[in-house]
Parts: C-alpha cells; sequence; structure tokens
C-alpha cells in the first residue's frame, strides 16, 4: 500500500485503476480465505470491463470467495454462466420489514417527525411505497419541511405514487432548465459566465433528487434516474447519443473558453 500511494513522496497522485486491480490481486494472495461482495453488478457503467477483471481476479487463486447481486441482465448471465446461481424474487411483502426498519430509522432521527408522525402514517407511507425503497426515502424527505399533523396528512395525499411522477416536476424546474449555461446555438457555441452559478456546488441544490456528489464527481443519483430519462414514452425522454454529444460539446466549449480567457490574461 505504501508503494501504492508513494507515501514517501511530496505528492500522492490518486492511483490508477490498473494499479488498485494489481494491488488488490496482491493481498488476496496474503490471505487463507478472501471475501469479496459486489452489490448492483447491473448498475456498473463497465459492465464488460468489470465482469473481465472479476474472471481474472477469480482464475489467480483458489482462495476467493466473489459473491456478485445484479437484477438480470443477459451479458451478467452469460458472464458468469459457470458459477451458482441464486435467484430471490423481491416481492412488496419481502421488503415490508426493510422499508419499515427504513421509515422508522428516519423518522427517529427528525424531531419533528418523531413527534408528529403515527404508527398509521408511518404504515401508510409503506403501502403506497409498494416496495419502491428510493420512492419512500423521497417522501420522507418531503415530510421533513412540515410542522404539523395537519401538513403531514395533506403532504401524505399529495406525494407523487410513481418514480415517474417524482422525476418529472423536479426537471420542469425553471433553475434545472437554465443549469447548462451554454449557448450551443451559436455558430460559435460560447459560454454565458452570466447564467453561471456563483458556487458550482449550486447544481446538486438545483438538481436536487437528480443527481449527488461521490469523490469529486457529479453523478444521477440513482439508476432510477437513467432509466427514467431514457423512456421512450415520456414527455422529457432523453436520447442517450445525443446527451453524450450535449455534453461533450458543453466541455469541450468551457474549455475553448476558458483557454480562451487564459490568452488574453497572458497578453494583458
Amino acid at each position: 500500500m505504501k508503494r501504492l500511494y508513494n507515501v514517501d513522496a511530496k505528492d500522492h497522485p490518486e492511483p490508477t485503476l490498473s494499479q488498485l486491480r494489481a494491488t488488490l490481486g496482491e493481498v488476496v494472495k496474503d490471505f487463507d480465505e478472501v471475501y469479496i461482495l459486489i452489490d448492483a453488478l447491473d448498475e456498473c457503467d463497465s459492465q464488460a470491463e468489470l465482469l473481465e477483471w472479476m474472471k481474472s481476479l477469480q482464475s489467480s487463486t483458489q482462495r476467493l470467495h466473489l459473491l456478485a447481486t445484479s437484477q438480470p441482465q443477459r451479458i451478467i448471465e452469460d458472464s458468469m454462466s459457470n458459477s451458482s446461481h441464486i435467484r430471490i424474487s423481491l416481492t412488496s411483502e419481502l421488503l415490508d420489514n426493510d422499508i419499515k426498519t427504513y421509515v422508522d430509522e428516519h423518522v427517529k432521527t427528525s424531531d419533528d417527525l418523531k413527534s408528529l408522525m403515527t404508527e398509521g402514517m408511518k404504515k401508510k407511507l409503506r403501502v403506497k411505497g409498494d416496495g419502491m425503497f428510493r420512492l419512500v426515502a423521497f417522501w420522507i424527505d418531503e415530510l421533513r419541511d412540515c410542522l404539523s399533523v395537519k401538513d403531514i396528512t395533506d403532504t401524505l395525499e399529495q406525494l407523487p405514487t410513481s418514480l415517474s411522477a417524482m422525476y418529472a416536476p423536479m426537471l420542469m424546474l425553471e433553475e434545472v432548465a437554465v443549469v447548462a449555461c451554454f449557448d450551443l446555438l451559436d455558430e460559435r457555441p460560447a459560454l454565458d459566465m452570466d447564467r453561471c452559478f456563483a458556487h458550482p456546488m449550486a447544481v446538486l441544490d438545483v438538481c436536487g433528487g437528480l443527481v449527488v456528489m461521490s469523490q469529486d464527481q457529479v453523478m444521477l443519483a440513482h439508476l432510477t434516474v437513467k432509466e427514467f430519462l431514457l423512456q421512450q414514452d415520456s414527455l422529457l425522454h432523453i436520447n442517450e447519443p445525443d446527451a453524450h454529444s450535449f455534453i461533450a460539446r458543453s466541455s469541450l466549449t468551457y474549455l475553448l473558453d476558458q483557454f480562451q480567457l487564459c490568452a488574453i490574461a497572458r497578453v494583458g
């Protein structure tokens, strides 16, 4: 690990993915038995690469016990066809106890909710959630702003009852529409500084529920956000190749604009 992070040097560059893989391979060899759990394999953006690495790691030692969870996907099932499989049907009944625990714990952490919410209200959350953790989590966040029992009762009646109904209003906010502060319709796309936020982290406030920050990277808050955006029957449907193209053009516009500012500063 000292070699990986070059701790004796003045700078500590972040290890590359290949270095981390090689280090894990070496660490595994130092133990009699190693257990690794990979959760939500289907949510990985580089499934083929990850599956290939998992095969390589397993073949390098007999000491490794690897458990991966995933929704059924052909590429994953084909790659792991020689591994043992357990299929679990996650019905709403099976998830009810887990959601009950989730609701109870989050209500306990809020003094207002703890004093205002009845067992009947918490049960209503579970029943309306119908096994969807993401939806229940959103509802609890909405209920945190309630100041009275009537507020909670009214809010419970108005809460969206599907993930699509939950995400759609978020994307219709005027502030979300101006998050992209680029005019890409011009012949030469330009960065509109007047539309830029004073602080980049403001994007998380404006797009709350849609994106999160993880290790200095802004990403979609949940796989269901991506699934909603790509729904063909949605009025807010996004074409994935077009979205990648927009991000690339926006990034290039920003870089070109910054290079121009640097050039002007040097001339001045």
